[in-house]
């Protein structure tokens, strides 16, 4: 499984908008700051502003800032917004076209793994919030950079 481009952006920007002091952030210096392609950024956020997660200021001083806490942001609720579920094999999703997917759904101990694995991510991600990432963020920003001798 492999995150999408737009989920991996709109995190990307979700942090940096948390981080910043200012209560609006200007969508030009975020997509310079994340190095997101404008255009693409722009269809970003309006779909989280869509889902309840931003809202916009428009004119003079205008740009986007976060609708709901930091606190109450998971990654699992963004990366849905994007991605959908997390499926690494097509039979967890259920049925398909009315059927299951593979004829050995019921008794594959394979599927049940992902299952779990599925499961287990979903959880960490859905615990994760907004304000631990930014947490998290700002001490590798304040720590130290090791310089390896001898190399």
């Amino acid at each position: 499984m492999k995150l999408s481009r737009k989920s991996e952006y709109a995190l990307r920007a979700l942090v940096r908008i948390a981080l910043c002091k200012e209560e609006v952030v200007r969508v030009a210096d975020l997509s310079r700051v994340e190095r997101i392609p404008c255009r693409f950024l722009e269809g970003i956020l309006r779909d989280l502003k869509t889902v309840g997660i931003l809202h916009s200021k428009r004119g003079v001083g205008g740009g986007c800032a976060l609708k709901k806490a930091a606190h109450q942001i998971t990654l699992g609720e963004v990366m849905r917004c994007f991605d959908g579920r997390i499926i690494p094999l097509v039979c967890i999703d259920g049925h398909e076209h009315g059927r299951h997917a593979c004829d050995r759904a019921t008794s594959c101990g394979l599927r049940q793994v992902m299952e779990d694995a599925v499961g287990a991510l979903a959880g960490i991600l859905d615990r994760t919030t907004l304000e631990h990432v930014c947490a998290l963020t700002r001490q590798l920003e304040a720590a130290p950079v090791r310089v390896r001798s001898g190399d």
